[in-house]
């Protein structure tokens, strides 16, 4: 598939947001099951 960065992603984001990761660096270092990610 296609990698978008910046405006574009954040463009796609509204048609595909099934398959868009966005604020990820929030996430690194946590656990899957840590109730902070499964709020989201």
């Amino acid at each position: 598939g296609e990698r978008l960065v910046g405006m574009p992603a954040k463009r796609q984001a509204v048609t595909n947001s099934a398959n868009t990761f966005y604020a990820t660096k929030r996430l690194i270092g946590r656990r899957f099951d840590d109730a902070e990610v499964k709020k989201d």
